[in-house]
């Protein structure tokens, strides 16, 4: 958005604000690029406003990147509705050459038992480093609750100065982080925008994951952005990114429904540990592979799953589905906690040209644990069976 000054609003300053109140919260973010276009007289106010009504007289704080023909500052303003008070400018300064955008991060908070608000704010540059940063506490007959906040321009003597506005953003949360929940520790989340680019990436240390994305803050042109997932081994967690398809902002929050299996072949393949462990915010996991059987001999071979209740420990709470399919047929073992069989349970068996699938689907409750015995028989005869070889799976669940 490209602003002007033209004098019209309070104090003599041009505010484009956002016609919803803000007056019910305590403490909240704003976050904004902002580029100088044209000063006036040599000098260019451009940042972030709260007022305290929609009146041309209203008072209001300023947050602004305060130009002097090419050094720019941090200032933060108090307007009374008669006259401008200066409450901070930063010590730092930078260059501003017109090129250049800006990154401001602005966080404001009220105390009412006291009467006073904080507003601390800092200035970056378009790669995240900081540039200057301040805090004033305001109270006495200079404490008001803003009503509104919106963007604004201004220069020193006169009017017409311009500054572009982009990626604004109003959070309840920090804007410049992006939450994820749901990754065990090690796992690393990488996000991308809706055209591709990498934009931020962290490694989780278990609950709350952040991801710093200070430099893109309304990720890629708002169209949506995707999520890459790996485990603490570096492999991929998804056979496709995860997609969402609304705009990603910061401040906003995700929760990933990230389902664990491991897998231990052991004995030269003949025998598989098998641990599944589904996302604590979902007690149900979908139909998931876990193994596979191929078959390397040109004629076909015979296979099924035998369960053993009477060496497994079941939780009652246990809804558990183990299905076997050569591509074409399946078969499956339907396993209810709470209601076992006295003597183990075989399926049929598949005949299987090449390979074969296993693929569990479990519901269960939350903190309860199960350790099932079961055996992959692999025959050469589907009625007599032949012979017959029986591989060892133990599935923890």
């Amino acid at each position: 958005m490209l602003g002007t000054d033209n004098n019209g609003g309070p104090g003599g300053t041009s505010i484009y604000y956002w016609v919803s109140s803000i007056s019910s919260y305590a403490g909240f973010s704003v976050s904004v690029k902002v580029q100088q276009v044209v000063q006036a007289g040599g000098t260019i106010y451009m940042g972030v406003d709260l007022l305290q009504s929609a009146a041309v007289g209203s008072r209001l704080y300023e947050i602004d990147v305060y130009v002097s023909g090419t050094t720019g500052y941090l200032e933060i303003w108090y307007y009374s509705g008669a006259g401008w008070t200066r409450l901070y400018r930063s010590s730092q300064t930078f260059l501003v050459d017109g090129s250049r955008w800006f990154i401001m991060l602005i966080n404001y908070s009220r105390n009412t038992a006291t009467t006073t608000n904080t507003i601390s704010a800092a200035v970056y540059d378009v790669n995240g480093n900081q540039l200057a940063s301040g805090s004033v506490q305001i109270g006495g007959n200079r404490y008001f609750v803003p009503s509104y906040v919106g963007v604004s321009v201004n220069s020193a003597t006169g009017s017409g100065a311009q500054a572009r506005f982009d990626d604004f953003v109003f959070s309840l949360g920090n804007p410049r982080y992006l939450l994820v929940e749901g990754l065990p520790p090690g796992y690393r989340v990488e996000l991308y925008d809706d055209e591709g680019r990498a934009v931020a990436e962290a490694t989780s240390g278990g609950g709350v994951t952040r991801l710093d994305i200070l430099k893109d803050l309304v990720v890629g042109r708002g169209l949506g952005a995707s999520f890459k997932i790996y485990d603490s081994g570096g492999n991929p967690c998804l056979s496709n990114d995860l997609l969402v398809g609304d705009a990603v902002v910061g401040g906003d929050s995700y929760r990933i429904l990230l389902h664990v299996i491991t897998v231990n072949l052991s004995d030269s393949s003949t025998r598989a540990d098998v641990g599944v462990l589904p996302s604590p915010y979902s007690p149900v996991m979908p139909e998931t592979r876990v193994l596979g059987v191929i078959n390397q001999d040109l004629k076909p071979y015979y296979v099924g799953l035998i369960f053993y209740p009477n060496q497994s420990v079941v939780s009652q709470d246990l809804d558990l589905v183990i299905e076997l399919t050569n591509g074409t047929l399946s078969t499956a073992l339907v396993i209810d906690g709470g209601s076992l069989p006295s003597q183990p349970v075989i399926t049929d068996l598949l005949k299987v040209l090449t390979s074969a699938n296993v693929s569990v689907s479990v519901s269960k409750g939350s903190g309860t644990q199960s350790a099932l015995f079961l055996e992959l028989v692999y025959c050469n005869d589907p009625v007599l069976r032949g012979v017959c070889v029986y591989y060892p799976i133990k599935l923890e669940v």
